[in-house]
């Protein structure tokens, strides 16, 4: 996902600091499998600006899944 997130025009892209607050977020919720649900409720963990809050919602938990394997 984070590699996905990378590919979009995002003001501050996601580094290994959002990438590293994603995977205590998921550890903490007790989270090992991701799907759409689970990637639209942590998304806060990754993208910190709210208008590339607002892209990434745009293109759906889905489309930011799609291909991971989950």
């Amino acid at each position: 996902m984070i590699t996905k997130l990378r590919t979009l025009d995002l003001a501050k892209p996601p580094g290994i600091s959002e990438a590293i607050d994603w995977v205590s977020a998921l550890a903490v919720l007790g989270i090992d499998r991701i799907d759409a649900t689970t990637a639209d409720r942590t998304l806060g963990s990754i993208v910190k600006n709210r208008d590339d809050l607002e892209l990434v919602g745009a293109r759906g938990a889905d489309w930011l899944v799609a291909g991971t394997g989950g």
